[in-house]
């Protein structure tokens, strides 16, 4: 569904009286709380799971400057997917059982390695601090900016690799579809009615959105959260 369908299911969903909005633009009243509603229902479920779902992990890619210690996502960290910068940019993945990776680039992704993923304080007192020479990287942290670090200072061109998390993606118009799975999309619609009976303080408007919609967020959380080795608990949907 995109932002329109999921505003008419609210609406039919609700057993609101009249006919459903044809269009999400320019909308007064009960409707415009509608399509409001639709959209905080799904940046709540993004940011659920401390936004760790699959659909918003992408990969990453860098090119070093020689004698360049810090890489900023904005300015020189690019999606593997789009080839374009960051633009939608949460937190770096730096899982030590998966961690970046790092070749030089005059000798090709044949010799790709592993970066030591370590934590800024360590990082800080061994890189930063004083000087050092700059050499081939072996280690990578995150500042508490978000900023990257390799240390050594890269002493060429590298191309260095890894996973991070986007930001919301934020409906907007009519045709806005949610990247996260069409199969749980209802559970969006359902999280929208909990707000409406909320503001309706409609007790049974929010049972219902309750019953209907926790199976559907039990299987979206048993589905999408990225937990490679650990098995995650199922939560409410209100």
């Amino acid at each position: 569904m995109d932002l329109l369908g999921i505003v008419q299911s609210v609406f039919y969903e609700a057993k609101l009286t009249g006919d459903a909005p044809t269009g999400t633009a320019g909308l007064v009243g009960r409707e415009a709380d509608l399509v409001r509603w639709a959209i905080e229902a799904y940046n709540d479920i993004q940011r659920e799971n401390d936004g760790r779902w699959k659909w918003l992990r992408g990969d990453w890619y860098l090119d070093t400057v020689a004698d360049t210690a810090s890489y900023v996502s904005t300015a020189s960290v690019y999606d593997n997917t789009t080839a374009a910068l960051i633009t939608r940019f949460r937190a770096w993945e730096m899982d030590e059982r998966e961690p970046p990776l790092i070749y030089l680039s005059a000798d090709g992704k044949v010799t790709e390695r592993t970066l030591l993923v370590d934590n800024w304080q360590n990082f800080r007192h061994q890189y930063v601090r004083a000087t050092h020479t700059s050499a081939y990287p072996g280690d990578i942290a995150v500042k508490y900016d978000d900023k990257l670090f390799l240390g050594p200072t890269p002493d060429a061109v590298y191309r260095v690799t890894g996973s991070y998390w986007k930001s919301n993606q934020t409906l907007a118009v009519d045709g806005d579809t949610p990247e996260m799975p069409s199969d749980y999309h209802m559970a969006i619609v359902y999280r929208s009615i909990v707000k409406y009976g909320y503001d309706s303080v409609s007790p049974e408007i929010l049972a219902r959105a309750e019953a209907e919609g926790t199976p559907i967020w039990n299987a979206l959380e048993n589905n999408q959260p990225w937990s490679r080795y650990s098995i995650t608990t199922a939560g409410a949907l209100a």
